[in-house]
């Protein structure tokens, strides 16, 4: 829901920069390069740190990455901030891939996978919605302040999780 919603956003914010099109489209592509990278590293990642350390590592990056939106002076640095957090993203979502592996049995692995992809694609016409109407009532920026402070809440959580924070390395 998050991410859906600050892509938005971001798109409204390079639009207020008078980014063209093409521009607005480089700043995206450079999530995409960012996507790319992260799942590149996401192995070596996980070999290094802890399921939990990698949730609560990724989730207060990327709380902390939010922000930036809302000083960014122009275009470049919207697609330096997009990479940035594009780039992580894949570190969590294949950590979190691999430790659901490890913890859901066999026979259950489809309908949890079914259900978790629900919510997770399910969620993001929610973000859509609500980074319109933030968007519209509040202004771009104080949208992204309102995501990261979901982000932060969130962060905090998973933090707070004693569980994740005692899980083990997934790869060796």
């Amino acid at each position: 829901m998050i991410e859906s919603g600050y892509l938005l956003v971001v798109i409204i914010l390079a639009q207020r920069m008078n980014a063209s099109s093409a521009i607005i489209g480089l700043v995206l592509g450079a999530g995409g390069v960012g996507s790319i990278v992260g799942a590149a590293l996401s192995g070596a990642v996980m070999r290094r740190f802890t399921f939990g350390q990698i949730a609560i590592g990724v989730h207060w990056i990327w709380a902390l990455l939010l922000p930036l939106f809302v000083i960014a002076p122009n275009p470049l640095a919207l697609a330096g901030i997009m990479l940035a957090a594009f780039g992580i993203t894949p570190i969590f979502f294949v950590a979190q891939y691999s430790y659901r592996l490890t913890r859901i049995p066999d026979a259950l692995q489809g309908r949890v996978n079914g259900v978790i992809r629900l919510l997770l694609f399910g969620g993001q016409p929610v973000g859509f919605t609500l980074a319109g109407l933030l968007s519209q009532s509040i202004g771009p920026r104080g949208a992204i302040l309102v995501f990261a402070g979901l982000l932060v809440t969130l962060a905090l959580a998973i933090t707070l999780n004693g569980e994740l924070r005692r899980s083990g390395k997934l790869a060796q």
